[in-house]
């Protein structure tokens, strides 16, 4: 092996090993501090306040939407397109047919 094959090995086995850090780092951070309150959500009682993030309701139930995925269906035949005939557009042509010469000007 050359030198430069070595330096790509290497290269790679370690961006492997660096995102086996960082991603273990990510699943096991060890961290048992409590998340941070955001300012904008503390009530005048000095606890956070909850807040809706649901755009429909406070409850993650997908039975109340079966209306509005069905209402959305795709209309086929919308478009019509144009039937092709296969006894004058399909076979082969003639070779002088394929490539047309272009109209000669005369002054």
């Amino acid at each position: 092996m050359n030198k430069k094959t070595i330096i790509e090995i290497v290269v790679v086995v370690g961006a492997f090993i660096a995102s086996g850090i960082v991603l273990y780092n990510g699943f096991f951070s060890g961290s048992s501090a409590p998340p941070a309150v955001v300012p904008g959500l503390v009530d005048t009682t000095g606890t956070a306040a909850s807040q809706n993030i649901l755009p429909y309701g406070a409850t993650f139930d997908l039975d109340k939407f079966d209306s509005l995925v069905k209402a959305r269906n795709f209309k086929f035949g919308n478009v019509s397109y144009p039937i092709l005939s296969t006894s004058t557009e399909v076979g082969k042509l003639p070779v002088s047919n394929l490539i047309v010469p272009p109209p000669s000007s005369n002054p």
